[in-house]
């Protein structure tokens, strides 16, 4: 009997602290979970696309001497670090010093010729002049003579005259009319007057002859003048060539100092000390490592992602290093490998960056435009299910999403949320619908 008894009170005891404790639980305050928030967006999702390719000389020249001769002096080897304009070799410079000496004594003897044909010109102007004023004076003195032909016609008719009267006087000679002496005198007027007809043709036809023959010097005085002229002109182009080629052996002599025509490395050299070089032959080639270029071959899809001028990120994969370039040629044709040249040059300030490195692009390609944007720890998935929480009114609210792409950073989805909206982040994977949430401010994180 006692021992029911006790167990009785040890049932009722239980009972009561049972319902104590339903009373204590029934008292507590709803649990709160604490999260972290951040909002949805719209935009694009994009990911990397690289494309390798290697590193290659920004610029490349063989250096050709630009005389042909001895090679006296060699200043470089291979690997020289060398700068635009620094002498890497002399040629022997005696033959040409040979050809600028008897240059210039054909240049003396060209302005001699010259100075000569310059007198003779003169010369020849000053006897111009002088037939000139012959020639003047000829006309002048043939008009100061009188009219020359009025003087021969009154010859002309004196002498006929004194035929007439000597005929008339013959007459009366032989009628008995007159005596012989006014017969003889009659004569003696006849013969006078065609000696004067005769001195005034011959006085007619020498200055006609006078002003003729001063005509004549004149035409050949200009000739004699025109000739000079021309040998002034010959003289003078014959000193201009003259010295041409003076001046175009002294820029030999000094093309006898073989120079850099770039800065860079020199890669090659053709020649040693004592040995003939040719200007058809390069000495050396340098080539330029600041900037350098790289080179990559791209597919045909790949070709809308460079734009020529535009900055590009690269990789040099044996530095472990990124940079950035500037993309300088994408060619118009596609090469026999089916593929198109795309090239871009780099800063390489230090040189560290060598010819061959392998060198990716990277570059940014958009994969889905215009699409609901949530980081991806956001999304929660179960099965073929997938699901983010929104934050409304202080609790988290279960939404529905699909999918379209994923990435590292963010997820693309559709759903029923909008811009704005407030995801979860942090601790969501603790939460179910409707459970009320704390957002925690980044001092309480």
């Amino acid at each position: 009997m006692k021992r029911i008894s006790i167990l009785i009170g040890l049932i009722l005891i239980i009972l009561a602290g049972c319902a104590q404790s339903s009373v204590t639980q029934g008292d507590q305050p709803e649990p709160v979970t604490p999260v972290e928030i951040t909002n949805v967006t719209r935009g694009d999702l994009q990911k990397e696309h690289e494309i390798f390719g290697r590193a290659m000389p920004g610029d490349s020249e063989a250096v050709i001497p630009k005389t042909s001769g001895e090679l006296i002096e060699l200043n470089v080897e291979k690997g020289d670090v060398v700068e635009k304009g620094q002498v890497i070799g002399k040629m022997d410079p005696e033959s040409i010093q040979n050809q600028i000496e008897l240059q210039e004594i054909a240049v003396a003897q060209a302005q001699t010729q010259l100075d000569n044909v310059i007198v003779s010109k003169e010369q020849a102007q000053s006897a111009l002049e002088n037939a000139q004023l012959q020639r003047d004076e000829a006309a002048r003195s043939n008009e100061e003579d009188g009219n020359t032909s009025l003087a021969v016609e009154n010859a002309r008719i004196q002498w006929e005259q004194a035929q007439k009267n000597l005929e008339r006087m013959e007459e009366l000679y032989e009628a008995g009319a007159i005596p012989l002496t006014q017969l003889e005198q009659a004569q003696i007027q006849e013969q006078q007057a065609r000696i004067a007809y005769e001195q005034a043709q011959n006085q007619a036809e020498s200055g006609e002859r006078s002003v003729e023959q001063a005509d004549n010097a004149v035409i050949q005085a200009e000739q004699r003048l025109k000739q000079a002229e021309i040998g002034v002109e010959q003289a003078r182009l014959q000193l201009q060539q003259a010295r041409t080629q003076l001046q175009q052996t002294k820029n030999q002599l000094d093309n006898t100092a073989i120079k850099a025509t770039i800065s860079g490395i020199v890669t090659e050299v053709n020649g040693k000390e004592g040995g003939l070089v040719s200007n058809t032959q390069p000495l050396a080639t340098i080539i330029s490592l600041n900037p350098i270029k790289i080179q990559a071959n791209v597919s045909a899809d790949e070709l809308p992602l460079f734009q020529k001028g535009e900055e590009v990120n690269v990789y040099i994969h044996p530095l472990d290093k990124a940079q950035k370039a500037v993309v300088t040629y994408i060619s118009p044709v596609v090469g026999d490998n089916g593929m198109y040249t795309v090239e871009a040059e780099l800063e390489n300030n230090n040189e560290e960056i060598k010819p061959g490195m392998m060198v990716s692009f990277q570059l940014p390609q958009t994969t889905v435009s215009d699409q609901l944007l949530v980081p991806t720890s956001a999304v929660v998935e179960q099965g073929d299910s997938a699901y983010v929480f929104i934050v409304e009114n202080d609790r988290a609210v279960q939404k529905e999403i699909t999918i379209i792409e994923t990435q590292t950073a963010f997820t693309a989805i559709e759903g029923d949320i909008k811009p704005g909206d407030q995801v979860v982040i942090k601790g969501q994977l603790t939460l179910t619908d409707g459970n009320k949430v704390q957002i925690m401010k980044e001092d309480q994180q």
